[in-house]
C-alpha cells in the first residue's frame, strides 16, 4: 500500500489545468466550467501581523480553504493518478490517497516515482517526506 501526502493540495492546485480536466476528462459543459472558474478566480490574500497588513495580492492558484468543493475539486484534479501506475485499488479523499498496488517489491519505488511526477505534471507537489510504502 502507498501513502501519498500533497503538500499544501488546496492551495497549490493550478485553476488552468483544473478547469482544463473538467471540459475535457470529464466533459463539463463551457457554461459550467465558467461557472467554475468565476468560483475560483477573483480571489486575493493578504497577511496581518498585529496591526500591519500588507498589500493585498491576487490568487492564481489554490482551492478556497474549508470550502466544501475544495476537497472535490482536488479529487478531480488528481483523478488520473491511478493511470500513472498499474494499480489494483486506489482510494482517495481529496489530499488523503492511498493506493494498493499488486506488484513486485522492487518495482514500488519506480511506482512512486512515477506517481510523484504525475502529481508534478500537475504543478502538485508530493510533500517534503517522500510517499510511504508499506
Amino acid at each position: 500500500m502507498v501513502l501519498l501526502d500533497c503538500s499544501n493540495a488546496f492551495g497549490t492546485l493550478c485553476f488552468n489545468k483544473l478547469l482544463s480536466k473538467l471540459s475535457t476528462h470529464f466533459s463539463f459543459s463551457s457554461s459550467a466550467v465558467k461557472f467554475i472558474a468565476s468560483y475560483l478566480s477573483g480571489r486575493s490574500q493578504s497577511v496581518q501581523a498585529g496591526t500591519d497588513v500588507s498589500p493585498s495580492l491576487p490568487l492564481h492558484s489554490g482551492v478556497p480553504q474549508g470550502s466544501i468543493l475544495g476537497p472535490l475539486f482536488f479529487s478531480l484534479h488528481i483523478n488520473g493518478i491511478s493511470s500513472s501506475i498499474k494499480v489494483s485499488r486506489c482510494h482517495q479523499y481529496a489530499d488523503d490517497t492511498q493506493i494498493y498496488l499488486t506488484c513486485f517489491p522492487n518495482n514500488i519505488l519506480q511506482s512512486v516515482d512515477n506517481i510523484n511526477n504525475y502529481l508534478k505534471s500537475l504543478s502538485t507537489q508530493p510533500g517534503k517526506d517522500p510517499s510511504y510504502y508499506i
